[in-house]
């Protein structure tokens, strides 16, 4: 029944680690937990096959999971999606259980370094992200959950994570290198209104915005 290519890759101590990184109630493999077509209340609504539940956001607004019956799975998520080019309430994340726990790793790796800075900002449009693309490595995306997209990048040691929405884009970067990372967010500063938006929730990172805006 558990396609062994997820039993093989998600390990109890895997799949904490992964959940871990926004606090997601874990499912599997502690527990066999199935979305089944029939169910009423179903967590990955409009899939044609029976799904088995990976792990819950923290708040159960949605779930992920692969479905049965598939040797390579895909891994789903369902529940209140941002994604205006969807009416089933569940897309594919992520191409595969590899890709879905390599994106996870990444995430940690851009939140769990300081300075990290932040900027809830205006909807991201096709001029910015063709900038971004010119200017950095791109990472894989995931779809559907906490934006319809989410963008990854990385130069020198930075990483640019970008929670895509309907209503806002959520920008998130952090580095090895201070000095590194100040360059980039001053470049940054040109696009969209990340002049006004960039924040930051550490000393570090304050310090930091405060130094590049002092200086421009």
């Amino acid at each position: 029944m558990v396609p062994a290519i997820l039993a093989d890759a998600l390990t109890a101590d895997v799949a904490d680690e992964v959940g871990a990184v926004f606090g997601d109630e874990v499912v599997f493999p502690r527990r066999l937990v199935v979305d089944d077509p029939q169910d009423e209340q179903r967590l990955f609504p409009g899939w044609p096959t029976p799904v088995l539940v990976i792990s819950h956001e923290n708040q159960g607004v949605v779930s992920w999971g692969v479905p049965l019956g598939d040797p390579a799975p895909p891994v789903l998520v369902g529940g209140d999606l941002d994604d205006p080019q969807t009416e089933l309430g569940t897309l594919v994340y992520a191409p595969s259980v590899k890709a879905f726990i390599t994106a996870r790793r990444w995430d940690r790796t851009c939140w769990s370094r300081e300075p990290l800075v932040q900027a809830q900002a205006q909807v991201l449009d096709e001029d910015v992200l063709a900038v971004l693309r010119a200017r950095f490595e791109e990472a894989p995306a995931t779809r559907g959950w906490p934006g319809h997209t989410q963008y990854r990048f990385q130069r020198r040691g930075v990483t640019l994570m970008l929670w895509s929405g309907s209503r806002q884009c959520d920008w998130w970067l952090s580095g090895t290198d201070t000095e590194t990372l100040a360059q980039v967010v001053t470049d940054l500063m040109a696009l969209s209104d990340l002049r006004e938006t960039f924040w930051s929730n550490d000393l570090a990172g304050d310090a930091l915005l405060r130094e590049i805006r002092a200086g421009r």
